[in-house]
């Protein structure tokens, strides 16, 4: 056989056993540029003067600015792939044959900014990834009017990626609380200060997935008259292994709080500058104070994450495409889906049930749960049983010429839950663990000798971190406030409606005018809502230093006074409450290729509208409709042209100017299309509830817009409420 092509038969003169191999390389290496906001001279001139040694270490991790606060720079990422498959047919008899097929891929590469993490350069990841298929096929016809395929595959995809290249350990930066939970990713802390871009390593790995999938398939068809049936059933098993070495090295975030809550602010006006038309205000908060000073309003770490999660799948089908008459085809048929939840397997997972005590981990704060607990399944939510689609649709030849045809359908289709549901039992007590605390230091973030109790309770050293089992008394109060993620008790399969109707007409030789309208209904779609949102409690301070202790579920809660007021942090609830509609007209006009000369205008009027765009929205937690708007992929104008036109001379490419000059084409692909929509939130907690996502208040009068192309980035005039508390 030729390199990369099918080879003759095996049996010479027999046609019954073919192969086919194959293989791919591909090598990259490409320029990356980013802007990141840093400390002036000015500022870092500051800082080293009058910072502690651990500030001084960190700030000597990020390149000084090109120019003012900014700072440019270009750095190389690469990508190495290695691609080969292999396939293998064979007929057994005229009616019976099969294939395998064995597909594996390679890569390699590297990231000089990260994944989740800085803009700036000398935080970068490595990484791999490997593909793996095998598909085994078997046909069978049993007579001229039923056939029947076999099929099983396995899919395999595995990766172990952002590595952090930075090994820069927090004692080599000369602090002393940090101990990373995961030894081998040891690096720098991540440094969130607002008004300037993160840095450090990022929070989000090492991370790694080797998930697997092993399908059976089964499909008959069978035609009767003028009816062609086709029924079958399917079964997938699925697992993952996960690696997920979440805020290994720790995250400290900056606000500008702690200046305010402790008087503390010398050098301000330096590291901050203030507005010369009001100088006699008040200092606004500046968190470039409180990075020079050491002193968080936050810090948060995680336990490195090692589970496994298995799924199963079972499916079933029935189709019928009737014929009634020559130029009329009717389409009718019924799925059936039955998606188990994703389970972990060792039921290392837990949830919210306000006012339940478990009896699995007896000295749970009250409210958090277990599988094994009184209703709680493996999966924390209950198996969605009732997924019927049914689907219908019909194909009419109006005129009978095969010139006109009107053509629609319906269908209701379900979604298979996404495992990136299951990433917040990464940091599920006590399988998992996320300390963090509020008003705390930079060299001892967790046991905060400096200030004590005032924000919240130190907390000793946890890490390395020792899993627990189901009867262990484990001390939860040792972990300080605690944070959840959790699946809804009511959580469902996400499904859509949807529907098309379609006129197509060849109004002349060549030429085809398509006039379709195609909308979609989504029900039950994944969003996020904060479940345990803070409220104004008089006789607080009702700022950001005691949100945790103003939060709804920690108000009589029996162990408050041993978490200092504060049991629970955020509650986000993954619910399946959004839903969302599409509607669009599509008009496409295209011409076959004839004469040299190709072309297709595709234009697309639509409009999408939710309330919540993706699992990691995060809609109101008190009125979720307040949400609704439009979809953040909405476009409500699209029209993309592709052409091919061959170029007229030499044609027949005779002769020496023909072999050079002729045969070219000039193709192309136009698209214009109007932008997406924004939201404006503020990156603050003023509505005082720490649920985040705030909008501000419009308060009337003209919006302005400007083109950053042309204008200079434009912070104020936007008309909207700066000071109102509570939204």
């Amino acid at each position: 056989p030729r390199f990369g092509e099918g080879g003759p038969a095996v049996y010479s003169g027999k046609d019954r056993t073919f192969f086919f191999f194959s293989y791919l390389g591909f090598r990259r290496r490409q320029g990356e540029s980013q802007t990141a906001t840093v400390p002036s001279q000015a500022q870092r001139n500051i800082i080293n003067a009058i910072a502690p040694v651990e500030v001084r270490n960190l700030l000597a991790l990020i390149p000084p600015a090109n120019s003012g606060n900014s700072l440019f720079s270009v750095a190389g990422n690469s990508l190495d792939r290695d691609q080969f498959s292999i396939r293998g047919d064979h007929r057994f008899s005229d009616k019976n044959s099969m294939f395998v097929t064995f597909f594996n891929e390679d890569q390699v590469f590297t990231n000089p900014f990260a994944f989740g993490g800085s803009t700036i350069p000398g935080f970068g990841t490595t990484g791999d990834l490997r593909f793996t298929n095998i598909i085994a096929s078997d046909f069978h016809t049993f007579s001229a009017r039923s056939v029947n395929e076999f099929r099983f595959s396995w899919h395999q995809r595995d990766t172990l990626s952002v590595i952090p290249v930075n090994r820069t350990t927090p004692g080599d930066l000369g602090i002393e609380g940090i101990v990373p939970d995961d030894s081998a990713a040891l690096g720098p802390p991540r440094i969130d200060i607002i008004g300037f871009s993160n840095f450090g390593n990022t929070i989000q790995g090492p991370q790694g997935r080797d998930d697997n999938t092993f399908q059976f398939v089964d499909n008959i068809s069978h035609n009767r008259g003028n009816h062609h049936f086709k029924f079958g059933g399917e079964y997938r098993n699925y697992y993952q292994n996960q690696t997920f070495d979440f805020i290994n090295s720790g995250f400290y975030q900056f606000t500008g709080d702690m200046g305010d809550i402790f008087g503390i602010g010398g050098g301000i006006d330096v590291l901050c500058p203030r507005d010369p038309q009001h100088l006699n205000d008040p200092p606004p908060p500046c968190p470039l104070s409180d990075f020079t000073f050491g002193l968080p309003i936050q810090y948060v770490q995680n336990s490195a994450g090692r589970p496994r999660y298995e799924t199963q799948s079972y499916n079933a089908f029935i189709q019928d495409d009737w014929k009634i008459r020559r130029n009329l085809t009717l389409n009718l048929g019924v799925r059936y889906e039955l998606d188990k939840p994703l389970v972990d397997s060792q039921d290392r997972v837990n949830t919210f049930r306000a006012g339940q005590q478990s009896t699995v981990f007896p000295t749970a704060p009250l409210g958090i749960v277990f599988p094994g607990d009184a209703g709680i399944t493996r999966s924390t939510y209950q198996t969605d049983k009732n997924n019927f689609g049914p689907r219908v649709g019909f194909a009419w030849d109006v005129l009978g010429n095969a010139k006109l045809s009107l053509r629609a359908g319906y269908g209701l289709y379900y979604d298979t839950v996404i495992s990136e549901t299951t990433l917040q039992f990464l940091t599920a007590p006590p399988f998992a663990i996320q300390p963090f605390t509020v008003c705390t230091t930079i060299s001892n973030p967790l046991t905060n000798p400096e200030f004590g109790d005032i924000c919240s309770p130190s907390i000793p050293q946890l890490f390395p971190f020792t899993p627990a089992q189901p009867g262990d008394p484990f001390n939860f109060v040792q972990l300080g406030t605690i944070s959840m993620t959790i699946n809804d008790p009511d959580f469902k399969t996400p499904y859509s409606h949807q529907y098309n109707l379609n006129l197509q007409w060849e109004f002349a030789k060549n030429y085809l005018l398509e006039v379709g309208y195609v909308g979609t209904m989504g029900i039950n779609l994944l969003t996020r809502r904060e479940f345990n949102p803070a409220t104004i409690i008089p006789g607080f301070d009702n700022n950001a230093g005691d949100t945790d202790a103003r939060r709804i579920f920690n108000q009589g809660h029996p162990l408050a006074d041993e978490f200092n007021g504060a049991v629970f942090s955020s509650i986000t609830n993954q619910e399946t409450s959004a839903n969302s509609n599409y509607n669009s007209l599509q008009v496409t006009l295209s011409k076959r290729f004839s004469d040299g000369f190709y072309f297709q205008n595709a234009y697309t009027w639509s409009h999408c509208i939710d309330n919540s765009s993706g699992l990691r929205s995060n809609t109101r937690f008190n009125n979720p409709r307040a949400d609704r708007g439009n979809c953040e992929q909405d476009i409500r104008h699209r029209n993309v042209l592709s052409y091919i036109y061959e170029l007229p001379f030499y044609k027949s490419q005779n002769g020496f100017a023909g072999k050079v000059f002729g045969g070219w084409q000039i193709s192309g692909v136009t698209v214009l299309q109007t932008g997406t929509p924004f939201n404006i939130t503020d990156p603050t907690d003023r509505s005082l509830t720490g649920a985040g996502s705030d909008r501000p208040d419009f308060l009337g009068g003209e919006v302005e817009f400007f083109d950053p192309a042309t204008r200079p980035t434009k912070t104020d005039h936007l008309g909207l409420a700066a000071a109102a508390p509570l939204y």
